[in-house]
Formats: C-alpha cells, structure tokens, sequence
C-alpha cells in the first residue's frame, strides 16, 4: 500500500460511497476500441444533430448504459428518481486505471476540500497524486437540446479514442457526465416535437411546463434544493465528489451571439473567493481563445450574465468554479436562417460590430442543431483539455480556497441564530438547509450574553472560519448591491434566507467564552402532545408554518376544527384522534405551543374547495403555486381553459386562484398562428362571465403579481398602476423588500407585522388605499439586494381585498410563493384560501 493509500485509509471520510458495479469496471473484457462499440448514429438510425431529429431522455440513457457495458472508460452511476420515475444518472468518464481506483479519488477529493484533517504536506502529496474532477450537466432547461444530444458523441470519443491526446486527458481527469439533467422535461419537449414536425406548428412551444412544477426556475434551485434534479445533483455529485470545475451547458435566443463563456459582467458576489473568479476567467478566455483559433466565430465573453447569486452556482461557493456555457438556439431540432443585420434588436444590435469581448462576428447564415452540438463539444473539449493541463493547479488552489476560508478570513466570527423564534418550524427548515450545503451547525450548551444582548442554551452558531463559511455568510448575510452596475442585474439581487423565512440572526464580531458543541442533524424536535391530546380539546398557535400542514391533514381526516382569533390565534381541534394520527402530530410537525382549550367563541373550519388556473401558456409561478399547496397538504383541482369556459364554477369551488399571467395571456391564450388550435383562445368572453357569476355567487378569487392587471381591468376595481419604465430615478433589481401588514385582516392573521418579500419584476399600484391589507414599508424598505428611489414606493398597497357583489376579491401584486424562497409569506395565501369564507 502506498503512502498516499495509507493516509486515504486512516483519514477515510463517513459519507456514503459511490455505488459502482465493480463487475462491470474491472471486466477484462471491456472494450475501447471504436470498431466494437457502436456510434451514437448506428443506435439511433440518424447522426446526431440532424435536423428534426431528437434523441429522447430513453435513447440516451440506452446508450450510455451501451457505452458502460462495453468499455473500462465508462461507469453509470444512478442518483435517484425524478418526479416522472426517471432515473437521473451520471456517467463517470476517465481511464480504465483510475476508475479501478476510483474510490481512492473520490477521497483525495474530501481529504483536500477540508484541510482541518490533512498536514501540509499531506496535501502536498495528494495534490501530486490527484485528479482534477470536472462535472459538466446538460440540458437541465429541456428546450435546450442540444447538449444533451452532444453528450453522446463526446462520451463515444472519449471511451474509443486511441489519440494521444485523448487518452492523456482521461488518465489526468475524472469526468462526471449527467448527459440529461432534466429527464421529464427532454422527453417532455421531444414527444411534442415530434407529433409536429413537418407541419406548420414545427418547433412550437411546447403549452406546459417542461418540469413538473418549476419550468425554467429549476435553474433557480441550486440553494434550497427543494427539486430531484437539484437535490440529487448536489447530495450525489457536489458533496460526495466536490468537482473543480462545473461546465453548465446551456442556450440563449436565436438572435443572440453563437457561443457565450465566462468572464461574466459585473457584479460578482464578493463572497467568492478570489482565486475562483480569476479561475473562471482564466478557463473562460482560453475557451473563447481556442475556439475562435479552431475557426469558431460568434464567441462574446463578458456578455449579460453576472455571477452575484448562489441560486445559479452551489459550486462557486464549494471550492469549485461554475463555467456557464450559452449556445444560439435553433427551433428546438429545426434549422433557421439568421441575418442579424436585418433581425437583431434592443441590446442584440450591439453584436453587430467587432468589440474586446467580441472579436470574431457571426452576422448571418442557417444555424442549425448541428452547429449547436459541434459548438458545445468544442467548448466541453476546451474545458477537458484545459483542466488535464492543470491538474495540479486546480488541485492546489481547490485546497488553497478551503484553507483560506478557515485561515485567512476577514469580517465577523459567526452569525447566531437564537433558539426562541416566532416561527420555530421555518428555524428547522433553514438549518436544514445549512447543512445540506455542508454548513457546520453548532449549538450553545450554556446561555450567554453578547454585545448587550442575552441568548439560551441551545442557540445556533455558524462559525464562518469553516470550509463553506462563505457559502453560510452569502444564504445568512444581507446584500449590498453595487449601485454602479444599477440596471444590469441578470436575475434577484436580494436572496438571504432569514428575513425570508421569518428568522432572526445576529452578526457576531467575537465568540463568548461558552462550550459549543457540533449538531450532526437538525431535525425539528418533537411536539409534547401525549398529555394535551389526551384532552376532549386542544389547541396550537397558527405562528407555526407547520400548523397549515396540520389543518390540512386534520381536515382531511374529518377532524372538527375550530378557529379562535385573536393576538395568538389558536386552531381547535375536537379530539378523539386515532393512535396513528396522535403519533404523527407527535413526530412530524412542530407545534409551539400545544396546549387544551375550553371550545368557546369558536368558528369551524372547513377545508376549501379550491381551483387554480393553468393556462395553455405556461406559467412558472402557476408550478410554484402547485408545489407549495401540495407540500402544505392543499387539496385543490387545475383548472383549464376548458373548465372556466364551463358553467358551474361557483358549484365546484370555494376559492380560485390566478397566479402570474399577464391579462392578455389569460383573455386570448396563444393564436392559432403560432400553437395547435386545442391550445389556443384563452378564456375567452365566456371564461370572463363564468368568473363574474363565481365571484358574484359569493366566491373568492385571488390574484397574484400580473394577474391583478386582469382582476382589476375586468372587474374595473378602483385600482391604477405605474408605468414602472416611465420611473425616473428609480431602479428595482429583484430586491428583498418589506412589506407592513394589517394583523387584524384574516389575511394577516399569525403573522408578524413585518414580512419581507422578493419584489422581482412586480405591478407597482399607483396610490395608497384604503382597502390595502399589507403596503410596501414605510421604514427599513430595504432588505437585501439593491433599490433606487424606494421611496417612490413606500406605502403604496401590495395586498388588496374587495367585496364585490357577495364575493371576494383578493390582489397580492407581488408574488408570494417565488420559487419556494419566500417562505414566511405562504401564509398570507394560506389565510386567503382557509379562512376568506
């Protein structure tokens, strides 16, 4: 055994190893010559990038499992399931060599991510020895075929190549391969392709959304991890293996540059290290550099996208470097002609002329998949041949950055999180969240006093000299964004977590001199119900997200539930629980306090009967607005276009919600012209009266962020908006924002006074009004992220309720479920939906 085995072996890591069929690795029989293995064309009767055909996520996954049996290049390792059943998988790419000792680098990899358990020159040996990891993931936003088609054929040559070149990459890296990152999705987008394909709605749109619940914000989702794909990306791939580099393969609009790589325009979240920005710019330039040498034209670097937030990059606070790649699109597998002189417009006008970060132009010409998969091979050999060449170094300064986090730090000690919060279910949530990202959690064993302020035992301290303590300091810290880059904001500028979920934390300059000791796992503790259960009633504080998980699960079961308003509201419940139903409120949600309650001035509670709108054009806040209400136990029906043209409405629902569709959309839905006539119409006249008699028959209906344009031009509520481009002086980049609310409104009931908000691309109302339930704060609007001019907006209503001919009418301007994020504001919707009859 060698002395790095020896080290290997003493210092092993408890993590779950990678499950490899050892059978299928060691095999003597595998193959790598390309007269035994099959192209990716002979499996699936067409060369890879013709035009209108598509390989579908089971082709892929066939041929990966072909490449797997028939070469020692190859192993599949299996992640888990996707919300369709799909299996997301990876391929492990290297040579037949390593991958024997696969194991081995799987550990030099967590030995040299943490130098709290290596010596210098322990590290200096393993650096030597090591292998640089590079992930590369494609098409995660499914529309975007063409890496995953381009999958196939770099893995081909990289398990047959007998060039030099070729095999002195693979014995210098280890690749990682997820050929499809979004299953559902590609085989979502691939069925629809096809059903069209020689007729006038060829390469359309496809009229849902191509994820289960998040469409294109599956992107969005690199922090709270709350899908399959991002979940299983990071627990299997990101923490297991820790790659240097992270090659995320996607496309951008047909009138755009050809080919857009790193370095990323500015701002930068300062809390990535130094060293990893210059590495992104280093491999970025040398990939635009050689592509442009090898006769590629189009390449913009420093082109509209920054690098400010987590949500798009786990890596870039992990060690590693996120290199974005963004290809021109085609429609979808069918090829376009494209002459920017006469079709570029807005900002693509400016690539109509040479510039620094645009040297070589591409102004016209057919553009067709093949081009998009030869230019993606070009740049994922580029990032391949550049991270071989550099092994050491990326190695080197892998360590060096986890050193530096724990060495050479500056700013505060830790930030504490104290153990008493109003909301103690969303404390639990984001400590989880924490530690899925590696965030070392530990807990006070003895109250203490800081700076004037006292806190309990059992208060969370992050300690920011860890590995990741960046990582913690960007999900737990509040954002400053630079007023220099003002109107260049690619996404949100704001993401902290704790005024999100309603949690208050402190910034600590120093340590008080108390023990501390690591929590391993978070999990919320259980409730102390087995003696107030025993009671012919009892009682639990709405203060708590979980209590809507209770209220549904409750009503579902046919309990009899009562609310009792007031400063706490209390729900009722009669008791007479099952064994199976009292364990469950025991073990599964925390509820703070529980206790017995004599049933008096008490009002039932019904569980609602509740549609909401899915329109043909897909709606990304539509799929939030579904995934939280089935996290929380909602029972509620998608309503169609077809359902609201149908009679009944108010038969059949209680309350129906509009999530964010602009007016137009919602009226006429898509033309006949541009989708397939099914799909097309909107809701039309009809849809429109339907809704009046709902609303006018005593229903409730809700509106979020655009759609309170429609509720209010139709229902012609007394409600005007601002031209938010004709603002002078004013600028909103997606910030985190504060919102003061009525606590006396149903709306607001158990709910702080304050709660902040991502106020992305929101409807702005005009005047102050005397129906607002909640309005933009008139004091400490600003959270997180950047705002210019906020006082323009101070005051000004966010919620509105109006009764309208024996119904209800409910506008929340803004968007309270965005992405999952927002999470001390689900509330508001829940209160709309449980308790406006």
């Amino acid at each position: 055994m060698s002395y790095h085995q020896t080290i290997i072996k003493e210092m092993k890591t408890t993590g779950e190893k990678i499950i490899i069929s050892i059978l299928v690795l060691l095999s003597a029989a595998a193959i790598t010559f390309a007269g035994e293995i099959p192209a990716p064309e002979e499996v699936l009767g067409f060369p890879v990038g013709a035009d209108r055909r598509l390989a579908d996520f089971d082709q892929i996954e066939n041929y990966f499992h072909l490449l797997a049996e028939n070469s020692n290049r190859v192993v599949i390792q299996e992640l888990g399931r996707t919300h369709a059943g799909n299996m997301l998988f990876a391929a492990i790419i290297s040579s037949a060599s390593n991958l024997r000792q696969i194991e081995m680098y799987q550990e030099i990899q967590q030995l040299l991510a943490d130098p709290r358990v290596i010596t210098d020159e322990q590290a200096d040996s393993l650096i030597q020895r090591g292998k640089t990891v590079v992930s590369i993931n494609c098409s995660i936003h499914s529309t975007e075929v063409g890496p995953s088609q381009m999958s196939l054929l770099l893995a081909y040559e990289l398990a047959i190549s007998q060039a030099e070149s070729v095999i002195d990459v693979l014995e210098r890296i280890i690749l990682i391969l997820i050929p499809v990152h979004n299953p559902d999705g590609l085989n979502m987008v691939s069925d629809w392709y096809r059903k069209y394909v020689g007729t006038k709605y060829e390469g359309c749109r496809l009229p849902r959304l191509y994820h289960k619940y998040t469409g294109h914000d599956i992107n969005r989702d690199w922090y709270m991890l709350t899908q399959p794909e991002t979940r299983l990306t990071v627990e299997r791939i990101y923490n297991e293996w820790h790659p240097q580099i992270v090659l995320d393969m996607h496309q951008f609009g047909k009138y755009a540059p050809r080919q857009f790589v790193p370095p990323y325009t500015d701002p930068i979240d300062p809390n990535i290290d130094p060293i990893l920005v210059n590495q992104i710019n280093a491999l970025g330039r040398t990939i635009a550099s050689e592509m442009t040498a090898n006769g590629y034209r189009g390449i913009v670097t420093n082109h509209f996208f920054d690098a400010w937030s987590p949500s798009r990059a786990y890596v870039n606070y992990h060690g590693g470097v996120r290199i974005l790649s963004e290809t021109a699109s085609c429609r979808i597998a069918s090829p376009l002609y494209v002459n920017l002189n006469r079709e570029a417009n807005g900002k693509t006008r400016e690539h109509l002329k040479k510039s620094l970060n645009y040297p070589a132009l591409w102004l016209k010409g057919n553009w067709r998949l093949a081009d998009i998969v030869d230019y993606n091979k070009a740049v994922a050999m580029s990032v391949l041949n550049y991270a071989a060449r550099y092994s050491n170094v990326w190695l080197k300064n892998f360590h060096q950055v986890s050193k530096r986090a724990i060495e050479d730090r500056e700013g505060p000690a830790a930030i504490i999180i104290p153990k008493n919060q109003r909301n103690k279910s969303l404390l639990f949530e984001l400590l989880d969240i924490l530690q899925r990202g590696q965030v070392e959690i530990h807990r006070a064993e003895e109250s203490f006093s800081l700076a004037g302020q006292s806190f309990e035992e059992g208060s969370y301290f992050i300690l920011l000299n860890q590995p990741y303590g960046a990582y913690a300091k960007t999900l737990l810290g509040r954002q400053d964004y630079p007023e220099n880059v003002r109107g260049k904001a690619y996404d949100i500028s704001g993401h902290s977590l704790p005024p999100l979920m309603g949690i208050e934390v402190i910034v600590a300059n120093e340590l008080p001199g108390i023990r501390l000791s690591e929590v391993k796992q978070t999990k919320s503790p259980k409730s102390d119900t087995a003696n107030i259960l025993a009671a012919d009633y009892f009682s639990f504080s709405l203060m708590s997200n979980d209590a809507y998980k209770v209220i549904n699960y409750l009503l579902s079961k046919d309990y009899q539930l009562f609310i009792k308003p007031g400063e706490d509201v209390r729900i009722v419940c009669k008791n007479g629980l099952s064994d199976s139903d009292r364990k469950k409120l025991m073990n599964e949600f925390y509820l703070d306090p529980l206790r017995s309650t004599i049933p008096r001035d008490l009002t039932e509670l019904k569980q609602p009967r509740i549609g909401v709108y899915k329109s043909s054009i897909p709606s990304i806040d539509e799929g939030w607005t579904r995934y939280v209400l089935e996290e929380y136990g909602f029972r509620f029906v998608s309503i169609l276009d077809s359902d609201i043209k149908s009679a009944g409405l108010w038969k059949l629902y209680d309350v129906i919600v509009l999530p964010r569709l602009s007016s137009k959309a919602i009226n006429n839905g898509f033309s006949e012209a541009d989708m397939p006539p099914p799909y097309c119409g909107g809701i039309g006249p009809r849809g429109k009266h339907n809704l009046r008699k709902f609303v006018e028959s005593g229903g409730t209906l809700i509106a979020m962020d655009k759609s309170v344009d429609f509720a209010v031009s139709y229902f012609e509520l007394p409600v005007q908006f601002e031209d938010v481009k004709k603002m002078t002086d004013f600028w909103m980049p997606g910030p985190i924002l504060n919102m003061q609310l009525n606590q006396s409104h149903f709306v607001g009931m158990g709910a702080a006074e304050n709660i902040a908000f991502i106020a992305h691309r929101v409807p702005i109302i005009k005047t102050v009004h005397q129906n607002a339930v909640a309005r933009y704060a008139d004091r400490d609007l600003l959270v997180s992220g950047g705002l210019h001019g906020g006082e323009k907006i101070a005051g000004r209503p966010l919620i509105l309720e109006f009764e309208h001919h024996g119904g209800r009418i409910l506008l929340f301007a803004f968007r309270p479920f965005f992405r999952a994020q927002t999470r001390a504001s689900y509330r508001l919707v829940f209160n709309a939906l449980l308790f406006s009859g």
